[in-house]
């Protein structure tokens, strides 16, 4: 409503000018009806257009009846202390989807040589995960 109001008093303001000395009264009256409807329709069209719908983010929730192979887990030492490491390879065969584990968790360590993937065991049970003792 203010965009009409200020369209109404630009086009009325336009009209006082000495340009508007020429003009008849219909033709000053009939140019700020038709400046106001033009504003009019900008502004119903740009109220008519929708901003996208945001989707909230749903936080992780944690899987509570997660309970993964003890056998699985190996410790190393490294600078922070000790680490906990469930191998993702043993885990997968004894255990299943490993994919359906928080990424948050995943690492890659090296080990003699060789690049080993598995999961943090601390992360995991931060995200509901215990050890069983197979």
């Amino acid at each position: 409503m203010n965009r009409l109001i200020i369209t109404a008093l630009i086009a009325a303001t336009a009209m006082t000018g000495p340009a508007a000395a020429e003009w008849s009264r219909d033709d000053r009256n009939r140019f700020i009806v038709g400046a106001t409807i033009l504003g009019m329709l900008a502004l119903g069209a740009r109220e008519r257009q929708t901003p996208p719908a945001v989707q909230p983010v749903q936080p992780y929730q944690p899987v509570q009846s997660g309970w993964l192979p003890g056998a699985c887990v190996s410790t190393y030492s490294v600078s922070s202390g000790p680490l906990h490491f469930i191998h993702a390879g043993c885990l997968e065969q004894t255990w299943g989807n490993t994919a359906a584990l928080p990424i948050d968790c995943a690492l890659t360590i090296r080990i003699n040589g060789r690049y080993e993937s598995g999961f943090d065991q601390a992360c995991l049970g931060a995200y509901g995960y215990r050890l069983s003792s197979y």
